[in-house]
């Protein structure tokens, strides 16, 4: 009898006692992002005066704007660090879309955009000890091994010329 190789589900691979992910239909996926695009063409004063505020901040990031991460729209994403944020929404709705950012390795900070209307530069500090807590620590700059030992050849002068034959 001949056998054959056979893969295990995806759900059989996680671990136990987990549950398992289910996939996005192309077409639910479909219209997130058309969710997503209209929301991104009329936004709401909170969100203009984040976007504004962290534009400045943060020359060297850049936050996408009402991003889909899986289900969920993020109203901010950055790109360069694994962060969300994310302005008001009910609490109920909002504990579930944080818990289904955290499965995606997103840090997500939530501000009410009443607060960040109020003051765009307390979220933006906020917003400014997550980017510092997510970068990684500069790597020291390298030292030889062997700080007062010859050069790789051996020598430890300059090599000397040789004439040519």
């Amino acid at each position: 009898m001949k056998k054959t190789l056979t893969l295990r589900p995806a759900a059989a691979v996680d671990a136990p006692g987990a549950r398992p992910r289910r996939a996005i239909s192309a077409s639910r996926l479909d219209r997130i992002h058309d969710l997503a695009r209209e929301q991104r063409r009329h936004p709401s004063p909170a969100e203009q005066a984040l976007a504004a505020a962290l534009a400045e901040a943060f020359p060297a990031l850049l936050f996408k704007r009402k991003a889909v991460a899986g289900s969920v729209i993020a109203d901010f994403q950055c790109r360069q660090r694994p962060l969300a944020l994310m302005l008001g929404g009910d609490p109920a709705l909002a504990e579930r879309a944080d818990r289904q950012l955290a499965e995606q390795k997103l840090t997500v900070l939530r501000f009410e955009p009443e607060a960040v209307l109020a003051d765009v530069g307390a979220a933006v500090e906020q917003v400014r000890a997550a980017v510092a807590a997510l970068t990684r620590p500069a790597r020291p700059a390298r030292t030889p091994r062997f700080a007062g030992a010859a050069p790789r050849g051996g020598r430890a002068g300059p090599r000397p010329r040789v004439a040519p034959r």
